[in-house]
Protein backbone atom coordinates (compact mmCIF):
# COMPACT_ATOMS: atom_id res chain seq x y z
CA UNK A 1 0.00 0.00 0.00
CA UNK A 2 1.39 3.40 -0.89
CA UNK A 3 2.01 6.07 1.75
CA UNK A 4 -0.85 8.16 0.35
CA UNK A 5 -3.24 5.21 0.38
CA UNK A 6 -2.17 4.24 3.92
CA UNK A 7 -2.71 7.78 5.16
CA UNK A 8 -6.12 7.87 3.51
CA UNK A 9 -7.05 4.57 5.15
CA UNK A 10 -5.91 5.85 8.50
CA UNK A 11 -8.01 8.99 8.14
CA UNK A 12 -11.08 6.77 7.90
CA UNK A 13 -10.34 5.15 11.26
CA UNK A 14 -8.26 7.79 13.06
CA UNK A 15 -9.47 11.24 13.95
CA UNK A 16 -7.34 13.74 12.02
CA UNK A 17 -5.42 16.40 13.90
CA UNK A 18 -3.62 19.58 13.04
CA UNK A 19 0.13 19.00 12.81
CA UNK A 20 2.81 21.63 12.84
CA UNK A 21 6.57 21.20 12.78
CA UNK A 22 6.74 23.94 15.43
CA UNK A 23 4.23 22.52 17.89
CA UNK A 24 6.07 23.76 20.98
CA UNK A 25 7.09 27.44 20.74
CA UNK A 26 10.65 27.86 21.88
CA UNK A 27 11.55 24.24 21.22
CA UNK A 28 14.64 24.06 19.10
CA UNK A 29 16.53 20.91 18.19
CA UNK A 30 19.86 22.64 18.68
CA UNK A 31 18.75 23.86 22.11
CA UNK A 32 17.93 20.29 23.09
CA UNK A 33 21.44 19.20 22.15
CA UNK A 34 22.93 22.23 23.94
CA UNK A 35 21.03 21.30 27.09
CA UNK A 36 22.60 17.86 26.88
CA UNK A 37 26.08 19.30 26.56
CA UNK A 38 25.42 21.54 29.55
CA UNK A 39 24.10 18.78 31.79
CA UNK A 40 26.39 15.98 30.56
CA UNK A 41 23.68 13.34 30.36
CA UNK A 42 25.20 9.99 29.25
CA UNK A 43 23.54 8.18 26.35
CA UNK A 44 25.06 4.81 27.08
CA UNK A 45 27.23 2.90 29.54
CA UNK A 46 30.26 3.95 27.51
CA UNK A 47 32.82 5.44 29.95
CA UNK A 48 34.18 7.75 27.24
CA UNK A 49 31.99 10.90 27.19
CA UNK A 50 33.52 12.16 23.93
CA UNK A 51 32.22 9.06 22.16
CA UNK A 52 28.76 9.66 23.65
CA UNK A 53 28.84 13.26 22.45
CA UNK A 54 29.74 12.09 18.95
CA UNK A 55 26.67 9.86 19.06
CA UNK A 56 24.49 12.80 20.10
CA UNK A 57 25.89 14.82 17.21
CA UNK A 58 24.87 12.03 14.81
CA UNK A 59 21.38 11.98 16.30
CA UNK A 60 21.16 15.75 15.96
CA UNK A 61 22.19 15.59 12.31
CA UNK A 62 19.60 12.88 11.54
CA UNK A 63 16.84 14.81 13.32
CA UNK A 64 17.71 18.06 11.58
CA UNK A 65 17.76 16.22 8.23
CA UNK A 66 14.76 13.89 8.59
CA UNK A 67 12.79 15.20 11.56
CA UNK A 68 13.61 12.10 13.60
CA UNK A 69 16.22 9.42 14.19
CA UNK A 70 16.06 5.73 15.04
CA UNK A 71 17.91 4.37 18.06
CA UNK A 72 18.26 0.55 18.02
CA UNK A 73 19.13 -1.29 21.24
CA UNK A 74 20.34 -4.89 21.31
CA UNK A 75 18.80 -7.77 23.24
CA UNK A 76 20.00 -8.53 26.79
CA UNK A 77 20.08 -12.27 27.38
CA UNK A 78 21.87 -11.71 30.70
CA UNK A 79 18.79 -10.18 32.34
CA UNK A 80 16.03 -12.10 34.10
CA UNK A 81 13.76 -12.21 32.24
CA UNK A 82 15.80 -11.60 29.09
CA UNK A 83 15.06 -8.29 27.40
CA UNK A 84 14.21 -8.33 23.71
CA UNK A 85 15.90 -6.08 21.20
CA UNK A 86 14.01 -2.86 20.57
CA UNK A 87 14.26 0.42 18.71
CA UNK A 88 12.78 3.83 19.34
CA UNK A 89 12.46 7.19 17.71
CA UNK A 90 14.17 10.36 18.85
CA UNK A 91 12.83 13.70 17.66
CA UNK A 92 9.09 13.14 17.12
CA UNK A 93 8.18 15.13 20.21
CA UNK A 94 10.25 18.10 19.01
CA UNK A 95 9.22 17.88 15.36
CA UNK A 96 5.55 16.91 15.56
CA UNK A 97 4.57 17.29 19.20
CA UNK A 98 3.92 13.54 19.27
CA UNK A 99 5.40 11.00 21.70
CA UNK A 100 8.50 9.06 20.73
CA UNK A 101 7.64 5.55 19.51
CA UNK A 102 9.28 2.33 20.72
CA UNK A 103 8.94 -1.07 19.00
CA UNK A 104 10.07 -4.37 20.51
CA UNK A 105 11.09 -7.59 18.78
CA UNK A 106 11.88 -6.22 15.32
CA UNK A 107 15.16 -5.77 13.48
CA UNK A 108 16.32 -2.15 13.15
CA UNK A 109 15.32 -2.17 9.47
CA UNK A 110 11.81 -3.41 10.22
CA UNK A 111 11.47 -1.11 13.23
CA UNK A 112 12.40 1.87 11.06
CA UNK A 113 9.73 0.88 8.57
CA UNK A 114 7.05 0.39 11.24
CA UNK A 115 7.81 3.64 13.04
CA UNK A 116 8.02 5.26 9.61
CA UNK A 117 4.34 4.44 9.11
CA UNK A 118 3.51 6.58 12.13
CA UNK A 119 5.79 9.35 10.86
CA UNK A 120 4.03 9.25 7.47
CA UNK A 121 0.70 9.85 9.22
CA UNK A 122 2.10 12.70 11.29
CA UNK A 123 3.65 14.32 8.22
CA UNK A 124 0.31 14.09 6.40
CA UNK A 125 -1.56 15.82 9.24
CA UNK A 126 -3.01 12.77 10.98
CA UNK A 127 -2.38 12.02 14.65
CA UNK A 128 -3.04 8.36 15.45
CA UNK A 129 -4.79 7.76 18.78
CA UNK A 130 -2.75 6.98 21.87
CA UNK A 131 -4.23 4.28 24.08
CA UNK A 132 -6.96 2.36 22.20
CA UNK A 133 -6.68 -0.17 19.40
CA UNK A 134 -7.09 1.25 15.90
CA UNK A 135 -7.01 0.24 12.24
CA UNK A 136 -5.32 1.85 9.28
CA UNK A 137 -1.65 1.71 10.21
CA UNK A 138 -0.96 -1.81 8.94
CA UNK A 139 -2.37 -3.41 5.81
CA UNK A 140 -5.78 -5.04 5.80
CA UNK A 141 -7.67 -5.35 9.07
CA UNK A 142 -4.60 -5.74 11.26
CA UNK A 143 -4.89 -3.86 14.52
CA UNK A 144 -2.31 -1.63 16.12
CA UNK A 145 -2.02 0.28 19.39
CA UNK A 146 0.15 3.08 20.70
CA UNK A 147 0.39 2.47 24.43
CA UNK A 148 1.59 5.26 26.75
CA UNK A 149 4.80 4.34 28.59
CA UNK A 150 5.51 5.43 32.16
CA UNK A 151 8.95 7.02 31.93
CA UNK A 152 9.33 7.09 35.70
CA UNK A 153 9.45 3.30 35.49
CA UNK A 154 11.14 2.79 32.11
CA UNK A 155 13.33 5.83 31.51
CA UNK A 156 16.46 3.65 31.55
CA UNK A 157 15.36 2.17 28.21
CA UNK A 158 15.57 5.52 26.43
CA UNK A 159 19.02 6.87 27.29
CA UNK A 160 19.60 8.55 23.93
CA UNK A 161 16.24 10.32 24.07
CA UNK A 162 17.03 11.43 27.62
CA UNK A 163 20.37 12.68 26.35
CA UNK A 164 18.88 14.51 23.39
CA UNK A 165 16.06 16.25 25.28
CA UNK A 166 17.98 16.95 28.47
CA UNK A 167 15.67 18.91 30.78
CA UNK A 168 12.96 19.21 28.10
CA UNK A 169 10.06 16.82 28.88
CA UNK A 170 9.11 14.18 26.33
CA UNK A 171 6.73 11.22 26.14
CA UNK A 172 7.01 7.66 24.77
CA UNK A 173 4.42 5.26 23.39
CA UNK A 174 4.88 1.59 22.61
CA UNK A 175 3.75 0.58 19.14
CA UNK A 176 2.16 -2.84 19.68
CA UNK A 177 1.98 -5.11 16.64
CA UNK A 178 -0.07 -8.28 16.10
CA UNK A 179 1.14 -11.81 15.42
CA UNK A 180 0.45 -13.49 12.07
CA UNK A 181 -3.03 -14.46 13.25
CA UNK A 182 -3.93 -10.93 14.31
CA UNK A 183 -3.64 -11.42 18.08
CA UNK A 184 -2.11 -8.66 20.19
CA UNK A 185 0.58 -9.49 22.79
CA UNK A 186 -1.75 -9.12 25.80
CA UNK A 187 -4.41 -11.41 24.29
CA UNK A 188 -4.63 -15.11 25.14
CA UNK A 189 -4.31 -16.21 21.51
CA UNK A 190 -1.01 -14.38 20.95
CA UNK A 191 1.70 -16.65 19.53
CA UNK A 192 3.59 -18.07 22.50
CA UNK A 193 7.04 -17.90 20.93
CA UNK A 194 6.67 -14.12 20.53
CA UNK A 195 5.80 -13.38 24.16
CA UNK A 196 9.39 -12.54 25.13
CA UNK A 197 10.02 -10.80 21.82
CA UNK A 198 7.23 -8.27 22.39
CA UNK A 199 6.93 -7.44 26.09
CA UNK A 200 4.22 -4.93 26.93
CA UNK A 201 5.59 -1.94 28.83
CA UNK A 202 2.83 0.46 27.82
CA UNK A 203 -0.43 1.02 29.66
CA UNK A 204 -3.47 -1.08 28.69
CA UNK A 205 -5.95 1.19 30.50
CA UNK A 206 -7.65 2.30 27.25
CA UNK A 207 -7.80 -1.18 25.66
CA UNK A 208 -11.36 -2.54 25.48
Amino acid sequence: MSTRARAAAAKRSVAPGSISRSVHPGWDITECATTVRGSVVPVSDDPMPDRSMEHLDKLLWMIETNGWALEPVGARADLDPPRAAYAYSVGLEATYGFPEVVVFGQTPVHARGIIGLVVDLLASGVQPPVGPLFLGLFDGEQRAALLPVDLDEHNDLFASAEGFYGAVPFRVVQLAWPDRNGWMPWESGFEHRLVLAEPVIGSLDDID
